[in-house]
């Protein structure tokens, strides 16, 4: 399954990397690892907020997540 996670920053601009606090016990509960996300999908010049919440999924080293966004 996915863990929670809430954007922090992005890391390149233009780009589509995302700096993510994990939440591996859910959100109500403390933070975990920070890790770098790839945005799936999105217009490298756009930018999610800071704050908004994502479901990230781990495959092996790597992270991604799939934030609503318009492309």
């Amino acid at each position: 399954g996915g863990i929670p996670g809430k954007v922090l920053s992005k890391v390149d601009d233009p780009g589509d990397l995302y700096l993510v606090e994990l939440y591996p016990d859910g959100k109500d509960e403390p933070a975990g690892d920070t890790v770098t996300v790839q945005q799936l999908q999105i217009t490298t010049t756009d930018t999610i907020p800071a704050d908004t919440w994502a479901i990230v999924i781990q495959h092996g080293e790597t992270y991604s997540m799939q934030v609503a966004v318009w492309v």
